[in-house]
This record gives C-alpha cells, sequence and structure tokens, in this order.
C-alpha cells in the first residue's frame, strides 16, 4: 500500500488479494513453531467444517527468555465469555479460510484507536500442556493431537 492505511485496512485487503484457500496469519517479528503450517493446514484440509484454527503463544524478551505463555481460553463457555472483552485468538497463530473470512465481513477497522477485530465465529485452541487440540465451532467440540 502507498500508504499507511491502519492495520484492519492492510489486513482485509490483504484477504481480499490473496489467492488462496487457507490464510496463515503471522507479523513480520513472529517466530512460527517449525510445523505449525503445515500442521494447521492439514488439519484445516480435513476438516472443512472448521473456518478458524489457532493457539498458544510463548511470549520472550530480547534476551530469548521466555517470559510467559498465553493460553486463551478453551471451552465454548469460556471463548464467548472472553470475546466481550478481548480476541480470543492469538493473531500470529491463526489460520483461516479466506472465503469464511469474507462472509463473515472481513476484517473491521476501529476508527478511533486504529486496531482491528475479526474473530468470533468457530475456533480452535491447542493447550500447549496436554499437546491437545480443541476445536470450537457452533457449540460443536473436537479434540485431535
Amino acid at each position: 500500500m502507498e500508504q499507511n492505511v491502519q492495520l484492519g485496512r492492510a489486513l482485509a485487503k490483504g484477504v481480499e488479494l490473496c489467492q488462496y484457500d487457507l490464510i496463515a496469519r503471522m507479523d513480520t517479528d513472529d517466530i512460527a513453531m517449525p510445523h505449525r503450517l503445515e500442521k494447521e493446514g492439514a488439519y484445516m484440509e480435513a476438516h472443512p467444517e472448521v473456518d478458524v484454527v489457532g493457539g498458544a503463544i510463548r511470549e520472550f524478551n530480547d534476551e530469548g527468555t521466555i517470559d510467559r505463555v498465553k493460553n486463551m481460553p478453551k471451552t465454548q463457555e469460556e471463548i464467548l465469555e472472553y470475546v466481550k472483552v478481548r480476541n480470543p485468538l492469538n493473531h500470529m497463530t491463526v489460520m483461516y479460510r479466506k472465503d469464511s473470512i469474507l462472509k463473515a465481513g472481513n476484517y473491521k477497522t476501529f476508527s478511533i484507536s486504529g486496531g482491528s477485530t475479526l474473530y468470533g465465529a468457530g475456533c480452535c485452541h491447542r493447550d500447549i500442556s496436554s499437546g491437545t487440540w480443541k476445536i470450537y465451532l457452533s457449540g460443536r467440540e473436537q479434540a485431535w493431537d
């Protein structure tokens, strides 16, 4: 883009221009686990009913020391409560279907802060302590390793 149009508008344009069915979100300063894209892509291919997948993140300082693990809500009830105040997914861990995102209205920008919002329909989280992924979509739950 020739000028700064705020994050939400830039992300929305990126979704519109994307030529693939699956989109993985990640910023230039994010570091993905080695097989993240392979695992998320395979899961999305095997489960066409799922719109969005994501997981926990490890936050670290400039020395590379892990400061904390940021887990997100794991049950449908927790997600529905959490989404009232915050995004229920760590954006740098998500993969989503382009057509589902466009049907949901794509990214939206808040004019005051320039922030953006997208998620809320279907979610997937990985419980890194147990190594299990939980899929939440319209109140249904599935688990996988």
